[in-house]
């Protein structure tokens, strides 16, 4: 691993881990005080949420930070780019936040309330000015890990000044809102003036043949993220609002696991590998086997240790009505391993190769099949079973982007 990767995934992985101190705080006192029932329609809500945020990204952090990073000496090409990922996402917002909010019409209820319909589409608005990929692409990852702690900085005061009871559950989504588009708007508007990035003419040709580059890592993007929602849609009919919030409980877990080690190196790397393969071909797989080793050991190591803890682990998150949590932790433990050899195959792998059609065909692929097991299970064996699929589908993920990428590259290399 180079200097530079450690460096910036030290950086990051630090503050991540300073960020990850709040959830600490945050995760316990909102899981108490709105209750099982509402926290989980508050973390159904974001999930939906990031979804069509997602849209909005497009994958460009993949795409556009591969670019930049090979092209970052072009001053003119970099000035371009920037302003052409702004506009894109402007006329696509134009036509995801109308559709989010004529299809969030349709689940309005008495726990889905048109006020959370509102902060959900300021929270989509907010990616608009993500401009994270460009730090990325720069390797300034450091930045990144400071907007991610401000943003949770933010939202955890915000949580504790304006929920206080059961029926402040709508503020916890508000304040994840405001708290990314305060930091996305700010570090948009800072990377301007850091690096004097002038505004150019909106060109449709350009803004067309950018979003094309990039449908491949969308599509793909769009299986994995709308798997996940299209999951909680069906989890959401299916079980009672307890079940509900027992199960983004256990999924919480993992999405805290993967964001601080998985996120933490995958940043920092994807970059870097990138502009290595350019260079030296022979260089970029030697480094990237050694992210393989280091990652999945540290993995299995994670996932023993949740496996053991896992009772302790929901009472210091959770509290006591959720103690149910603890047990279905057993089907979750090693999630973090499946997603971290994916991302290993799939995201630095056939993504730095420019194989994005193929990552594209196999999550989707995997994505219909495992969705139309779902329906089949959900009803028969509730929580158990949505959790069964879930690990079989990412470790499908695994298994196929591991196959296809050791194909691909040996023709790659002869």
């Amino acid at each position: 691993m180079s200097l530079t990767v450690f460096k910036n995934t030290f950086h990051y992985g630090a503050l991540q881990l300073l960020s990850y101190i709040m959830p600490l705080i945050l995760v316990p006192y909102v899981s108490r005080t709105v209750g099982i029932e509402r926290y989980g329609i508050t973390e159904f809500s974001l999930e939906i949420a990031l979804f069509f945020g997602a849209m909005l990204l497009f994958g460009y952090d993949f795409t556009m930070s591969r670019k930049l990073s090979q092209n970052r000496n072009d001053v003119q090409m970099v000035n371009g780019l920037f302003w052409n990922v702004f506009y894109s996402r402007l006329l696509m917002s134009s036509v995801l936040l109308p559709a989010f909010l004529i299809l969030g019409m349709f689940f309005l209820s008495e726990l889905f309330t048109a006020e959370i319909l509102l902060y959900c589409s300021l929270f989509i608005a907010s990616r608009i000015f993500s401009s994270w990929w460009f730090y990325q692409g720069l390797e300034k990852i450091k930045w990144i890990a400071w907007g991610n702690f401000a943003s949770k900085l933010i939202l955890l005061s915000m949580v504790l000044v304006m929920v206080n009871d059961q029926e402040d559950y709508p503020w916890v989504v508000f304040g994840y809102a405001a708290s990314q588009l305060t930091v996305n708007f700010l570090s948009w508007w800072i990377l301007i003036k850091m690096e004097k990035l002038r505004a150019i003419a909106l060109v449709a040709k350009d803004i067309f043949s950018l979003i094309a580059s990039s449908v491949y890592v969308f599509l793909n993007e769009f299986s994995v993220i709308g798997f996940a929602a299209l999951n909680l849609l069906l989890v959401k009919e299916y079980l009672t609002p307890r079940d509900l919030g027992i199960y983004v409980a256990a999924m919480k877990i993992v999405v805290i696991s993967h964001n601080l080690v998985i996120q933490s190196l995958s940043k920092s790397l994807f970059p870097n590998l990138a502009l290595t393969l350019k260079n030296n071909r022979e260089a970029y797989f030697s480094q990237w086997k050694k992210f393989r080793f280091y990652l999945g050991g540290f993995l299995v190591v994670l996932g023993f240790g949740i496996l053991l803890l896992r009772n302790q682990i929901v009472f210091l998150l959770f509290g006591p009505e959720y103690k149910e949590v603890g047990s279905y932790l057993v089907y979750t433990a090693f999630l973090p391993f499946f997603k971290g050899m994916t991302n290993i195959h799939g995201w630095q792998g056939l993504y730095v190769i420019e194989k994005e059609r193929t990552m594209a065909g196999i999550t989707l692929v995997i994505g219909i099949t495992t969705l139309s097991l779902l329906l089949w299970v959900l009803p028969k064996y509730g929580v158990t079973g949505v959790l069964a699929v879930r690990n079989l589908h990412e470790f499908l993920l695994m298994i196929s982007t591991a196959l296809f990428f050791n194909k691909l590259w040996k023709k790659e290399r002869f």
